[in-house]
Formats: structure tokens, sequence, C-alpha cells
């Protein structure tokens, strides 16, 4: 898994965008702040937090990586490093999961 985050960052650097993903999730908001997030191919079900929500808007509203990890270091009152490891926590686990396919 730390190779994948790995790449992810040599790969996608902090300027991907919506542009450059296929997502194949659809997403339902639940009272409070958390998610439910339906791979539209296996019909599996993901739960998706308060933070992980939000990168979800931020990335369907197309802000890049970098950008996401930005609002995300003000949003949540965190540390530069933080917000950039749950961004790309996060990217892992879409990637892993078929949820978002990375794009030319």
């Amino acid at each position: 898994m730390r190779i994948l985050l790995l790449a992810l960052l040599v790969v996608l650097g902090s300027s991907v965008s919506a542009a450059h993903l296929r997502v194949y999730g659809l997403v339902t908001e639940l009272e409070g702040k958390e998610a439910v997030l339906l791979h539209l191919g296996t019909k599996m079900y993901f739960t998706l937090n308060e933070t992980g929500l939000r990168i979800w808007q931020m990335l369907s509203s197309g802000l890049t990586l970098g950008e996401i990890s930005e609002r995300i270091l003000t949003e949540f009152d965190v540390s530069p490093e933080k917000a950039k490891e749950s961004v790309l926590n996060l990217m892992n686990e879409l990637i892993r999961e078929k949820l978002v396919k990375v794009e030319d």
C-alpha cells in the first residue's frame, strides 16, 4: 500500500483534477457529516467520513489535489502534512477499490 501511495505522489503530483479522473461511484449524503459511496460496477457500498466527503465534493467540483489539500488544511485545522496525507490516502483507496481511474 505504501508503494501505491508513493506512486500517487509521483504520478499524480498536485495538479491532477477531476478532468484526469473517471469516477465509478455515486455519493449519497447521510444526516450528519457522512456519506455512502456506491460503486456503480460492483454495487458495493463504502462510507465516507466528514473529511472523505469533503474531499470527494472538492474533487467532483474540479479542484486539483493540491487545491484540495490546501482547503482541507484550513477547513479542518490540520497540519499541511496531515491534509496532504488525508487526500492521498483517500485517493489511494478510491483507486484501489476502482472507484476512480486516473486518465491522461
